[in-house]
């Protein structure tokens, strides 16, 4: 009897007839198929995480590169003197893409002014970008800036003879006034500025910046008139002590009564030799409003800090001294001599071009905490966002 299942004569079974003969083929193909699937699937969706993690990385260098820019410009602004760029109400300033350290980051500024004429207020915005990408964010801020201090010991637009005796100083160091309470000191800055074409002589006494002297090019009379958010009229109008004769012989210093600084003293000047006295802590705006030359005549060991504001020259008595702590400007020449001592910055604007001179044994340092002190009222040095911190700006 046989049968399909027969063993044939090399004793292997023989291949059976029937529907499962040919399945093998299409069960492998559609196996690589699925296989086929998963795999493109898998490589997708990696080169989808992958985008996103990128994206997510250059969104995020971005977004730090326009903090730095926020940083940077704000920290800057003083010195830059990036108000300026936008004189009136409505104006706006481009700055230009800039470049950070190590990343290839960079940021680009905007400024407008945004105020309607009376105190300034800039919109500041600031696009951040992580470079090859084009990844880009983007934040603002509102700032308003305060008193713009000046950039050396003493600037200049005039005729000027320095440091004549070897007993004489200007000294663009930063030097904190002494026994004064002050944060660690800044940069040198300029012993003298002046403007181009300025004559200036030397002569034998200590002048010491950096560098000693430095000639502005750009210099003008907003230079003695414009700091920022306020001008020397806001100045004038804010003057705590307002002397109106062209020649003055006066006795200034502290005065106290009962242990409390007398502030409505006439010629209280406040007390920068005595920290933790009653009146170290008052530094008014004095004014010399004369429109003709004022001479002052000062009795010995006057003292005082503040600003002192001259509306015409500023001449002293050869009889006299005086220990000054923050700034004096003056709207024409300075003779600022006869053993004097400034801690701060002194201003001249000479438009005449007038000889102005600085010598027998007199010293001005240049002092950033004596300014930052003497301007504090006013809103202190730069610029401070309003809103106290900047906002990222959705795109």
């Amino acid at each position: 009897m046989h049968t399909s299942s027969a063993w044939n004569e090399r004793g292997s079974r023989p291949v059976q007839d029937g529907p499962e003969r040919g399945m093998a083929l299409p069960i492998v193909l559609l196996a690589l198929v699925v296989l086929s699937v998963i795999a493109v699937t898998s490589i997708q969706t990696a080169g989808r995480e992958r985008e996103a993690g990128g994206g997510s990385l250059q969104s995020t260098t971005a977004f730090y590169a326009a903090e730095a820019g926020a940083h940077q410009v704000i920290a800057e602004w003083d010195s830059a003197r990036y108000d300026t760029l936008t004189p009136n109400p409505g104006d706006s300033a481009a700055l230009g893409w800039r470049l950070l350290p190590d990343n290839g980051a960079a940021f680009r500024a905007v400024i407008h002014r945004v105020d309607d004429g009376g105190d300034k207020l800039f919109n500041l915005i600031v696009e951040g970008s992580d470079g090859p990408h084009e990844g880009q964010r983007a934040v603002g801020a509102l700032l308003r800036p305060g008193f713009r201090l000046p950039r050396a010991a003493f600037t200049t637009r005039g005729t000027v003879s320095l440091v004549e005796d070897t007993a004489s100083s200007i000294v663009g160091t930063d030097t904190n006034p002494p026994g004064w309470s002050c944060d660690s000191t800044g940069p040198a800055v300029p012993a003298v500025e002046v403007a181009a074409g300025t004559a200036v002589m030397q002569g034998f006494g200590a002048l010491v910046g950096n560098p000693a002297i430095r000639i502005d090019s750009t210099m003008g009379s907003a230079r003695f008139t414009d700091f920022g958010a306020y001008t020397y009229a806001d100045l004038v109008a804010m003057a705590d002590k307002t002397y109106p004769d062209s020649l003055v012989t006066i006795s200034v210093g502290p005065v106290e009564s009962g242990g409390v600084c007398d502030t409505g003293a006439v010629n209280n000047w406040g007390d920068p030799l005595n920290p933790g006295s009653p009146c170290a802590d008052y530094f008014p705006i004095i004014h010399f409003s004369s429109p003709n030359n004022v001479q002052v005549a000062l009795q010995a060991g006057s003292i005082g800090q503040g600003i002192l504001l001259f509306d015409s020259r500023l001449d002293q008595d050869a009889t006299t001294g005086l220990n000054f702590h923050g700034l004096i400007i003056s709207q024409q020449r300075c003779d600022f001599e006869h053993y004097s001592t400034l801690y701060g910055a002194l201003l001249c604007s000479n438009p005449l071009n007038g000889a102005q001179q600085n010598f027998n044994h007199t010293s001005i340092y240049y002092s950033r905490c004596a300014l930052e002190k003497a301007t504090a009222r006013l809103g202190g040095n730069g610029v401070r966002v309003v809103q106290g911190t900047w906002k990222e700006l959705s795109r």
